[in-house]
């Protein structure tokens, strides 16, 4: 409301990816700021559902899609999309978008990663569906937002079994976490080097966290890369969007760096 807009870059990337009549998944909807921007984006004979756990949230999304006059493009569901189907334990945050179904404690990891340490109460049960269960009997997904606090990790390695010869090429944008990323239960280099190698990935875009005059900006020149599109929406926060870079030292900078906010991967094969 202050700015009048938030986070430009992903509503760049969804305005070039989204065409009409497709068919796209919002996990961790929220409110439904994008669900709304994504369903304008496919328009009346396109199709969004939208999933969101936490019960205050999910009125408020609904809310905002009748306010908006688009239900009969979106369907939403008040559930959450976890590594197996059944009961899930939400634990919950002080701000509504940051709970999760992995909650973190970043004490023993490194000093930028304890930046976002956060408070955790709960949990509370909701009901949950895996990834692959939840599409079935759906429109064919041709694209889904990713923003679930770090439980992506567990969500994509649970769908790679079932890629393998199946003819899904849903494009998948994916705010990171790495905060939450660990060498051990919690993966992300391991399951992003298995969806590239064994399922035909790869990654299309990195949208950088912090830019211009900062670290950030030096950690990708450093590396020969230049921006395709900068954007600046106020002052403490500035983004850059990369195009191909190259697919191992994407992995890396997604999986270790703090310097990456979001990625987008699309199937080649």
């Amino acid at each position: 409301m202050i700015r009048g807009n938030r986070e430009p870059e992903h509503r760049y990337l969804l305005r070039r990816e989204l065409k009409a009549g497709m068919t796209a998944l919002d996990l961790g909807a929220n409110i439904g700021y994008y669900t709304v921007m994504m369903a304008k984006f496919v328009g009346m004979q396109g199709k969004v559902y939208a999933v969101e756990p936490y019960p205050p949230s999910f009125d408020l999304l609904n809310r905002n899609l009748r306010l908006n006059g688009l239900a009969s493009v979106i369907e939403s569901y008040n559930l959450g999309i976890t590594a197996a189907t059944g009961l899930g334990k939400l634990y919950l945050a002080e701000k509504s978008n940051w709970h999760t179904f992995y909650p973190v404690d970043v004490a023993d990891k490194p000093a930028w990663a304890r930046k976002y340490a956060r408070k955790f109460s709960g949990p509370i049960d909701v009901k949950a569906m895996s990834l692959w269960d939840f599409i079935q009997a759906k429109r064919r997904i041709d694209f889904i937002r990713m923003d679930i606090e770090g439980y992506e990790v567990p969500i994509l390695e649970s769908f790679i079994p079932h890629l393998g010869d199946s003819d899904f090429k849903a494009r998948i944008l994916f705010e990171t976490h790495p905060e939450f990323y660990d060498d051990r239960a919690h993966d992300m280099e391991r399951v992003l080097r298995a969806l590239c190698r064994s399922a035909g990935y790869a990654v299309k875009y990195v949208v950088s966290d912090g830019h211009l005059g900062r670290e950030a900006g030096d950690f990708f020149r450093r590396r020969g890369y230049t921006e395709e599109y900068i954007v600046t929406y106020f002052p403490t926060c500035d983004r850059a969007i990369y195009q191909y870079i190259p697919t191992e030292d994407a992995i890396e900078c997604i999986s270790h760096s703090e310097h990456v906010h979001a990625a987008l991967l699309e199937r080649k094969a």
